[in-house]
């Protein structure tokens, strides 16, 4: 057995470790001088991008510290610029029913929030976290889409909260000529209870969301994009499983803060399960797997891309390849997060990330956190994720043809890849070839004339269906 001594050695070995638990900034060896690389950018201030995560228990009277930081730089920065709240905005499970003895205390909570938007020009965007989806339990659909009717009704400025009706997105914002943003509901992915299928959301599939998102990637691959939604796709805080000593003396204080009761070598077991399998909010999961990898092979294709996430109540940043994750999700909880791991900056301070967008391309990443006694806050990181890009050329117009195709026709094959020889058909039968094979003559769709002009805007379909959805010129589509 162990002994009452060896218990107590423990106990105040893993209390002092968590009193000690560091506040201050780490810095990768790249960006350990990060204050002395600051330069100031050549082109003019076009956008910028505030994030702030997981903000959904703040205080109210007083008000949070991060968020009266963030209310005083937000109305700063005015109309050219944008605010998004990266979920998890009502904790512990999203906005009850109307009835239930929890709502008034809920719609505070969001109430808190939204009312630091007061006076405000910029633009506004919430996406919803797991939290707001019921902490994905049944029921999570209707709490999501209790809480987009009610920030809309409360702000008054239109579709703010995205993607709409629990669909997964994308949604694409252009947030100027050259600055694009797309936002996805990850915790779409990740619940596995009902959730809008069929006609409801473009994308019904996982695949279908994969296909929309490539395609607005696609179209938008000479511009900057920047990618919002709630689940990080790396990181160093507990979903990605890393814990701190006290953690596996300590278990139970991932139930109650104040349980130090001390459990030697039993008490690693949650930890390990964590960073080994994970419950379905952590990275390890195989859903969030499959999540995170599909992306990834997604975003490999657009050099500078800025993917911007919450759900780790704590701030980081990551460069991998060619893109930039960071995750900024201490809008009011903070929590233990391990240095290294291919971060280039981790902290566990409470704050809010801001991301700038300037003319000449440049592109300037700020973490901000409150500080005592200055309400002009601290700026505890700042880097140049991109530099400036070289002025590109116009593209030449296109040569439009009057010739008119109302009348035509054309002689296709439907399916000449089902042609087979002898043998083929031998070992894999006649099937239907002979229909395929088929020529039939159908008429030509003249898209600068049909239903007024035809405008392709949105590729879709899955594994074994294409789409393509098309705008008339009166509109409809």
């Amino acid at each position: 057995m162990i002994s009452q001594k060896v218990i107590g050695i423990c106990f105040l070995s893993g209390l002092l470790m968590w009193s000690c638990n560091p506040t201050k900034p780490w810095y990768a060896k790249p960006y350990k001088d990060w204050q002395a690389q600051i330069k100031e950018p050549a082109g003019k201030l076009k956008e910028s991008v505030f994030l702030i995560g997981d903000a959904g228990e703040a205080q109210r009277d007083p008000l949070e510290p991060v968020l009266a930081l963030l209310q005083r730089q937000i109305r700063q920065a005015g109309k050219k610029s944008t605010l998004i709240f990266l979920g998890d905005n009502i904790y512990p499970l999203g906005l009850p029913k109307k009835k239930d003895p929890e709502r008034q205390e809920a719609e505070l909570r969001l109430k808190t929030q939204l009312d630091i938007l007061a006076g405000y020009a910029g633009r506004i965007v919430v996406i919803p976290g797991n939290h707001d989806w019921k902490q994905g339990k049944k029921g999570g659909l209707k709490a999501v889409r209790r809480q987009e009717h009610y920030v809309e009704k409360y702000l008054e400025r239109g579709n703010v909260f995205l993607p709409d009706k629990g669909c997964p997105g994308p949604v694409e914002i252009k947030l100027s000529k050259e600055v694009v943003l797309i936002v996805l509901d990850t915790q779409w992915w990740l619940h596995r209870h009902r959730k809008p299928k069929g006609d409801a959301c473009d994308a019904d599939h996982e695949i279908a969301m994969l296909n929309q998102l490539k395609d607005a990637l696609d179209r938008h691959k000479h511009k900057r994009i920047l990618v919002a939604a709630h689940h990080p796709l790396f990181s160093n805080g507990h979903h990605g499983g890393n814990f701190q000593v006290a953690d596996h003396l300590f278990p139970l204080r991932a139930l109650n803060k104040d349980l130090f009761i001390p459990l030697p070598l039993i008490g690693s077991i949650y930890p390990l399960y964590r960073k080994l399998l994970g419950n379905i909010q952590d990275i390890p999961h195989p859903r969030y797997q499959a999540l995170k990898k599909s992306l990834l092979a997604l975003f490999e294709s657009y050099p500078g891309l800025v993917y911007a996430a919450g759900h780790e109540h704590n701030l980081q940043y990551f460069k991998y390849e060619k893109q930039h994750y960071l995750v900024s999700g201490s809008g009011c909880k903070s929590t233990y997060v391990a240095k290294g791991n291919r971060s280039g900056f981790t902290s566990t301070n409470k704050g809010f990330m801001k991301v700038d967008y300037f003319k000449n391309g440049e592109v300037w990443l700020e973490t901000w956190a409150p500080a005592v006694g200055d309400t002009t806050g601290q700026l505890i990181f700042k880097i140049r994720l991109e530099a400036a890009t070289p002025q590109r050329p116009r593209p030449e117009n296109i040569a439009w043809s009057d010739l008119d195709y109302a009348d035509s026709t054309v002689t296709v094959v439907p399916g000449d890849i089902y042609e087979a020889g002898e043998f083929k058909r031998l070992l894999l039968g006649n099937q239907y070839r002979e229909a395929w094979l088929t020529p039939v003559e159908v008429p030509m769709l003249d898209l600068k004339r049909e239903k007024g002009g035809l405008t392709p805007i949105k590729k879709g379909g899955g594994q074994q269906t294409r789409s393509l959805r098309l705008k008339g010129g009166d509109g409809k589509q």
